[in-house]
């Protein structure tokens, strides 16, 4: 008989530090969500990040779709949703933004433990930083342009601008809302080939100024 690994609860998060280190965009954008985790699909799998509607239920559908924006929220309605559902997590979901022509945009360090290399890149990033709930990576969140998504590859590095969300918990290393996707685009990290996810992810934006 084969059993999944134990699913560990998400990291629980401190509602006055989110609100001090979240950026005000970022706190007043309809793109909150919650998460659980539930077990991997298999024999020694790893927990999954399964994302919640504040209301509780799965988010499911098309993502970004009306519908599924609709049911999205701020971070004031997320945390009263955490209160409702104790040992879920709160995300930020990417996609549109209210900027025309922009969306926001996520670059995530995974396993920087196994990559020492990508620490001068992520000192480089704009954005939103913060550390991942695995203690081992960190998320970068800002608004921007469009970008060619990076998935999931051997770098320990990817890049999104829609169609995901990450998980958010406050713990903070600097940055505001600023345009990720230039630096990915850019080719400020030489370590990553970007590519086009299935439905394309626009066009990149000009690289940064020096």
């Amino acid at each position: 008989m084969t059993t999944c690994q134990p699913s560990h609860p998400p990291v629980a998060v401190d509602p006055d530090l989110i609100r001090e280190e979240m950026p005000q965009a970022m706190q007043e954008a309809r793109r909150c969500l919650l998460y659980r985790n539930a077990p991997g699909p298999g024999f020694n799998s790893p927990s999954r990040k399964l994302p919640v509607y504040a209301d509780g239920t799965a988010r499911s559908g098309k993502l970004d779709s009306e519908r599924d924006m609709e049911r999205l929220v701020t971070l004031e309605e997320a945390l009263i949703a955490l209160e409702r559902f104790p040992g879920y997590g709160l995300g930020f979901a990417l996609g549109p933004s209210d900027k025309p022509g922009e969306v926001w945009q996520g670059v995530d360090f995974d396993k920087v433990s196994q990559h020492p290399e990508l620490l001068p890149l992520l000192d480089m990033a704009p954005g939103y930083r913060e550390k991942s709930p695995s203690g081992d990576g960190y998320h970068i969140i800002g608004r921007g342009a469009p970008f060619a998504a990076l998935g999931s590859n051997k770098t320990g590095i990817e890049a999104y601008c829609g169609g995901r969300f990450f998980t958010f918990t406050g713990e903070a290393i600097g940055g505001g809302v600023f345009r990720p996707g230039a630096y990915v685009a850019g080719g400020a990290p030489p370590l990553f080939l970007v590519k086009t996810p299935r439905g394309g992810g626009g066009p990149p934006p000009p690289p940064p100024p020096p």
